[in-house]
């Protein structure tokens, strides 16, 4: 998250004219991005997945890469009442960054003015901070209205079944999603990464797994379900 701020702070003062101060940020996040890069997991792409240990720690890697996302999300959406308000919120301008540093990977995005950039990047942002909120939103969503009062028919393997696909498919989706537009923001003329895409996805269904344990355990908390399965 740094790297991104110092980035995206780099792109609002090369819009501004401050090219000096520009510079400087955009080699602080040069620098936050290498110490990431020497202290990331050893398995931190799905391309070095070949076998169960390695799933399980790329796994374990990217909910400990994505947990600071969705505490920032969980964080908004207290102190604003609304999940996709406080996802962009906490989260756009993060975000912004991430696309700001995409779009100086790309000749013709950077043929564009700052400012031109500058405005993708925000807007691309505030967007994909709003979609991450989803997963986060949902959970936040029953632990304020008590959402199992309603469930009192189902089972309690039923209600953890449903939460766990819920957690599940919705980060998947909202990843998934986050990543597309994100990639659409950086230059909207490329083709969509479809790898990325899909393995965004994967992650964001990992961390949909701790999301679907707390929500089955506030809806069963709730509901007092009458049979087990």
């Amino acid at each position: 998250i740094g790297a991104d701020l110092n980035q995206i702070t780099g792109l609002g003062a090369e819009a501004l004219g401050a090219d000096n101060f520009a510079q400087g940020r955009y080699r602080a996040a040069q620098g936050l991005r290498e110490d990431a890069q020497r202290n990331a997991p050893s398995i931190h792409s799905l391309d070095q997945v070949d076998g169960v240990g390695n799933a399980l720690r790329w796994g374990v890697g990217q909910i400990g890469a994505m947990g600071p996302t969705a505490l920032g999300v969980v964080g908004g959406t207290v102190a604003t009442g609304n999940p996709f308000v406080g996802g962009a919120l906490a989260m756009g301008l993060p975000e912004a960054g991430d696309i700001a540093h995409r779009q100086t990977l790309d000749p013709q995005t950077m043929e564009q003015s700052a400012g031109t950039r500058l405005t993708k990047a925000l807007a691309g942002g505030a967007a994909s901070g709003a979609v991450q909120a989803a997963g986060p939103g949902l959970l936040m969503g029953k632990v304020a209205k008590g959402a199992g009062a309603g469930l009192v028919k189902q089972s309690t393997g039923q209600i953890i079944g449903r939460n766990f696909a819920e957690g599940v498919g919705v980060n998947a989706l909202a990843e998934g999603g986050s990543e597309a537009i994100k990639q659409f923001a950086a230059n909207p003329d490329a083709s969509f990464n479809m790898g990325a895409i899909g393995e965004s996805a994967l992650a964001g269904g990992v961390l949909g797994v701790p999301f679907g344990a707390l929500g089955a355990g506030v809806d069963i908390a709730t509901a007092r379900p009458g049979k087990t399965w």
